[in-house]
C-alpha cells in the first residue's frame, strides 16, 4: 500500500504535460485550490473548530492545509491565550486524528509541521543530540621539558562538553600575523546573512602576512591528556602553543512552539539524531492514522532555518576527510583565529570547512527527512533553502523536496522593499532543474499589519510578482484556527496576513482565492521557458536571491533559472541546447564573474559552451511576465508593476499562432483582435489596470496580421448615481447617505466604528438604451476594497480590484441596485479598545496599539453607468 501511496506521488508531480482547458480555467479543479497554514495556536483547538475551519476551506475552494502547531501569540506586545493541549500528547493526537478524519471526508490534502514551532528539536533532544558549536582553550607552555598540567576546560553551554584533540604547535612572535576576516560567519558560528544574501564575500581574502604554524608543524597530542584535563607530555625545545578543542551546544532553541514544547534543536548533520526525533515524535503520529499517511496527510514539513550557525557534529572529522580529501585537524586553530600556512591556505580551509557542513545538512536532514516519508508514501516540503542565509546549499537542500517551500511577505515596515520580500525564484529553479511540480510559498507574511492589508493592492500585487518568479502554490500565512469561546475576531498569531472564517470578508473572499486558483492552474500545466540557465557556484552558505537580482544579467527581456554543481554536472549539449534529464532546455549557461571554478566544473563547462545570441522573449515597459510552453501552446503571464493603469507595446517571441486573453479575475477568455506579426514576433498592444495581471495565451494556428487597433477599451460615461443612497449596516437602523464617504466621518459611534457588510441600496430610472453593453462602475471602494454587487435580484457578482466594474444589463424605467461592502475588523477594533470590556463587540489577543488610525470605509464612488468604447 505505501509503495502505491508512492507512485501515487510521484503521478501527481510529473501529470502536467495535460492542455490548458479555458473550461478548467474558469473553473479550476480542486488540485489547483490554494492552501494555508494552519496555525493551531498555542495547541488552543477543539475538535468543533476543526471541523468548521476544513469545512470553510473547502467552501471556499481550497485544496489543502498545512497543519502548524505554534505559539507566537504574545509577541510584539501582544496577549497570550489558553494553553492547549502539547505537540504529540495523547490528547492532542485525538484533535489530530479527527482533523484528518474531517479532511478524509471533505477531500482536503493536508501537510503537517512535523513539530511545534520551528527549528527542529523537541523537549526531550538531549546536548549531546543538539546542534553544536566548537569551543576551545589554549595555553603557552616552554619546551624541552616533561610538562603536567591542568588544561582549561573550553567555555560550554548547559554544561555540556565533550573534547575533540588537543593540538601543540611551535609558538611564533606574533607580529605580522593578522586575523581574518570576518572569522564568526566564515566558521559558521552564526548566520551569514538575513534576506538571502549574497555571501560570495566569505570566498575572498585580503589580508596579508605571517602564519601561526604550517600544518605540518601542528601535533595532535590527545593521548597525553587524560580524561579529567591533565596534560602530562615531554614538550620539544622552544615555546609551544596548546590547543584544547572540544564542542558544545550551540545555543539554539526551538522558536515560537506551544506551551510545553520547548527544548533544544536537533543537530541537522547527523543522521542518528533525526532518525532518533522521529522514531520518538513523527512515527506514532503516522502509524496512528493508518492508510490516511500519504493519501490525507500528503506531505510533511518544518520551517526556515532560524537556528544561527552550526559547526561540528560527531562524525564531521572522518565526513570532511571523506569529501575533501584531506585532515582538518592540523586546522582547527583556524577556527580559533590561528593563521595556518598562510592566510589565503586558512581562507581556503574554512571554505571547505563551510561546504562540509552545507554536504552534511543536505544528506543527513534533507536527505534522511525525505528516506522516512517516502517510506509512508509522503513527500515532504520543508523551507530548506533559506531566506535566513545558514550554513547550506540552497539548490542541493531543495533537491530532496517534493514542495519547492519558499516564502513571500505583503508590504510592511518590517519588510518593506522587494529584496526583503520576495524569496520564490530560488524554489522555482530548483523545480525546474529537479523536475518537479510544485512551488509552494508561506504567502503574504508581514509583521506589525492586523486587519488592515487592502487586497488588490498589498497581496494581489505581491501574489503576481511570485507568480512571475515561478509560484504555483499559495499557503496563505496565516489561517488561525479560533474556537468560538475565544470571539470575534478571535485568536491570531502576531505575524501575517490574517485569513480565515472570523475575518469580515470571508463570505466574499472565493473571489479572489478563485483569482489565485485559476493562475495557479495555469502555472502548474506546461514547462517553464528560460533562455538562460546561471550557475551559481559551489560555496556555502549559497542562497539564489528574487528574480530581479538577476545574476545571469538577461532581464528584463529574457528569463533564467539558477543551478547548482550537482544538476549542473547531469546537463548535456543535445542539439545546440542545454538540456538536463528531466526536460528543461536552455540556450546559454552563465558562470558567476570573479569566482574560481572547481576542476570537474570547468571540465564539464567546456563540454557546455553554445554561440547562441538571444533574442528578447518579451518586450512591456515596467510589465512583469512569465513564459510557460505546452505542446503547440506558448503562454505568458503578465503583469503590471504600477498601482496605476498602463498601456504598453508588447513583444511576444511567438508568431504563427491567435493571441488571446485569459482573465483570471472573471475566468473569462477572448481573442485579441489588434497584434502584428514581425519577424517571428507577435507585437501587440496591451492595457493593464492597477496592479492588473492575465495570460496571453497562443494555441490556434493562424497567417497573418490582426486588425488595426489598440485593444484598450475606455470606459465612458453615460450617467452617474448621486442621488440618496440607504445603507443598511448590521442591527443598526438603516441610514441615508446624501454623498458617498467614509462610514468614519459619521458621529453615530455605532456607523464610525463600524466592521462587516452594509449594503448600498438606490432605485434609479434608466431612460437610454437597453443593452448588454453597459458597466457599472463603483469607483473606490475602502478599506478592504471588496463589495458584491446585484441588479434587480440578480448577482452581478463580486468585485475586488480596479476598475471596481461589472457589466450590466438595464431595463427601461426602474432599476434597484444594490452594493454590499466589506471593511475589516480595523475600525471596531480602535472603537471598542476605548470600552469596558463588558461592552465590547470584538474579543481578539492581539494589541490594539494607541498609534492605530481609523481606516476609510465605504462605498467613495462615484457610482458611474457607461460603456466601453475602443480608444
Amino acid at each position: 500500500m505505501k509503495n502505491l501511496c508512492l507512485l501515487l506521488l510521484l503521478f501527481c508531480q510529473f501529470s502536467y504535460a495535460q492542455q490548458i482547458d479555458p473550461a478548467l480555467f474558469a473553473h479550476p479543479p480542486a488540485s489547483a485550490g490554494i492552501r494555508c497554514w494552519w496555525w493551531w495556536l498555542n495547541g488552543n483547538v477543539t475538535k468543533e473548530s476543526i471541523t468548521l475551519d476544513l469545512e470553510a476551506m473547502k467552501a471556499k475552494g481550497f485544496s489543502g492545509a498545512c497543519i502548524v502547531d505554534a505559539g507566537g501569540q504574545d509577541q510584539r506586545d501582544n496577549g497570550n491565550v489558553p494553553e492547549g493541549p502539547m505537540f504529540g500528547s495523547p490528547d492532542w493526537v485525538v484533535l489530530f486524528q479527527h482533523a484528518v478524519h474531517e479532511a478524509h471526508r471533505l477531500g482536503l490534502e493536508l501537510s503537517m509541521n512535523i513539530q511545534s514551532g520551528w527549528n527542529l528539536g523537541a523537549p526531550d533532544v538531549t546536548p549531546q543530540e543538539s546542534t553544536k558549536h566548537l569551543t576551545w582553550s589554549d595555553t603557552t607552555l616552554p619546551g624541552n621539558e616533561r610538562v603536567e598540567i591542568q588544561l582549561a576546560t573550553p567555555p560550554a553551554r548547559l554544561g555540556f562538553y565533550r573534547d575533540i584533540a588537543v593540538l601543540a604547535f611551535p609558538w611564533k612572535d606574533t607580529a605580522g600575523i593578522r586575523p581574518l576576516k570576518d572569522l564568526q560567519k566564515k566558521a559558521a558560528f552564526e548566520e551569514a546573512g538575513f534576506s538571502a544574501a549574497d555571501t560570495r564575500y566569505l570566498l575572498k581574502n585580503d589580508v596579508k602576512g605571517n602564519a601561526n604554524a604550517y600544518h605540518s608543524e601542528v601535533r595532535d597530542i590527545s593521548r597525553y591528556m587524560d580524561k579529567t584535563g591533565l596534560l602530562k607530555w615531554k614538550a620539544p625545545a622552544g615555546k609551544w602553543v596548546i590547543m584544547r578543542f572540544g564542542y558544545t551546544n550551540n545555543g539554539a532553541h526551538i522558536s515560537t512552539a506551544s506551551g510545553k514544547w520547548q527544548g533544544l534543536v536537533i543537530d541537522y548533520m547527523n543522521a542518528d539524531h533525526f532518525d532518533r526525533y522521529w522514531n520518538t515524535h513523527v512515527k506514532p503520529l503516522l502509524d496512528g492514522i493508518g492508510t490516511d499517511a500519504g493519501t490525507t496527510l500528503r506531505y510533511l514539513q518544518t520551517d526556515s532555518w532560524e537556528l544561527g550557525g552550526i559547526n561540528w557534529t560527531e562524525n564531521f572529522r572522518k565526513e570532511f576527510q571523506a569529501r575533501r580529501g584531506y585532515d582538518l585537524l592540523p586546522y582547527l586553530p583556524v577556527i580559533a583565529g590561528k593563521i595556518i600556512d598562510s592566510p589565503d591556505a586558512s581562507n581556503q580551509f574554512l571554505n571547505d570547512f563551510r561546504k562540509t557542513i552545507g554536504d552534511l545538512v543536505a544528506d543527513y536532514h534533507y536527505r534522511v527527512f525525505k528516506v522516512h516519508a517516502a517510506k509512508y508514501g509522503m513527500g515532504i516540503g520543508p523551507e530548506s533553502a533559506g531566506p535566513h542565509v545558514g550554513f547550506f546549499d540552497g539548490l542541493k537542500n531543495y533537491g530532496h523536496s517534493d514542495i519547492m517551500m519558499s516564502e513571500f511577505w505583503s508590504p510592511s515596515a518590517h519588510r518593506p522593499d522587494p529584496d526583503s520580500r520576495f524569496f520564490v525564484k530560488q524554489a522555482a529553479s530548483a523545480a525546474h532543474i529537479y523536475n518537479k511540480r510544485l512551488v509552494g510559498a508561506e504567502a503574504f507574511t508581514t509583521i506589525g499589519k492586523h486587519w488592515n492589508d487592502v487586497i488588490w493592492h498589498d497581496m494581489k500585487s505581491s501574489f503576481d510578482h511570485e507568480v512571475c518568479a515561478g509560484l504555483n502554490l499559495v499557503f496563505l500565512h496565516t489561517f488561525t484556527s479560533s474556537p468560538a469561546s475565544m470571539g470575534e475576531p478571535g485568536q491570531e498569531y502576531f505575524a501575517g496576513t490574517h485569513f480565515n472564517r472570523h475575518i469580515t470578508w470571508w463570505p466574499l473572499a472565493d473571489a479572489f482565492f478563485n483569482y489565485m486558483a485559476r493562475v495557479q492552474y495555469m502555472m502548474q500545466q506546461g514547462r517553464f521557458v528560460a533562455d538562460v540557465v546561471y550557475y551559481y557556484g559551489d560555496h556555502v552558505p549559497n542562497i539564489a536571491r528574487n528574480k530581479e537580482s538577476d545574476p545571469a544579467h538577461v532581464l528584463p527581456f529574457n528569463d533564467y533559472d539558477v543551478i547548482n554543481e550537482e544538476q549542473l554536472m547531469k546537463m548535456e549539449l543535445k542539439n545546440g541546447m542545454l538540456e538536463l534529464p528531466g526536460g528543461m532546455r536552455y540556450k546559454k549557461l552563465v558562470l558567476p564573474a570573479d569566482y574560481k571554478l572547481s576542476g570537474a566544473v570547468q571540465q564539464k563547462v567546456k563540454s557546455l559552451q553554445t554561440n547562441t545570441t538571444l533574442t528578447p522573449d518579451f518586450i512591456g515597459e515596467n510589465i512583469n511576465w512569465i513564459h510557460h510552453q505546452q505542446e503547440g501552446i506558448d503562454y505568458y503571464f503578465v503583469s503590471n508593476r504600477a498601482d496605476t493603469a498602463v498601456q504598453v507595446n508588447a513583444s511576444f517571441n511567438f508568431a504563427g499562432r491567435q493571441p488571446e486573453c485569459w482573465d483570471p479575475v472573471t475566468g473569462e477568455t477572448r481573442q485579441i483582435s489588434s497584434f502584428r506579426q514581425v519577424a517571428g514576433h507577435t507585437i501587440m498592444p496591451l492595457s493593464f489596470a492597477p496592479y492588473g495581471a492575465y495570460f496571453v495565451v497562443f494555441r490556434t494556428p493562424i497567417t497573418g496580421n490582426g486588425k488595426a487597433g489598440t485593444n484598450h477599451f475606455a470606459f465612458i460615461p453615460q450617467d452617474t448615481l448621486d442621488t440618496p443612497w440607504q445603507v443598511q449596516f448590521k442591527n443598526i437602523p438603516s441610514r441615508t447617505f446624501t454623498k458617498l464617504e467614509s462610514w468614519t466621518n459619521n458621529t453615530d459611534s455605532a456607523v464610525k466604528y463600524y466592521a462587516g457588510a452594509a449594503t448600498y441600496q438606490q432605485a434609479f430610472n434608466w431612460n437610454g438604451t437597453s443593452s448588454d453593453s453597459l458597466y457599472l462602475d463603483l469607483g473606490r471602494i475602502e478599506d478592504v476594497g471588496i463589495a458584491q454587487i446585484s441588479l434587480n435580484g440578480k448577482e452581478l457578482g463580486i468585485v475586488w480590484t480596479p476598475p471596481f466594474r461589472v457589466p450590466v444589463s438595464l431595463k427601461k424605467g426602474k432599476n434597484e441596485l444594490q452594493i454590499t461592502v466589506i471593511n475589516s475588523w480595523r475600525n471596531r477594533l480602535i472603537g471598542d479598545s476605548h470600552l469596558p470590556e463588558a461592552k465590547r463587540v470584538t474579543h481578539t489577543n492581539i494589541f490594539i496599539r494607541p498609534e492605530w488610525n481609523l481606516l476609510p470605509a465605504g462605498l467613495f464612488g462615484p457610482v458611474v453607468i457607461g460603456r466601453l468604447a475602443e480608444q
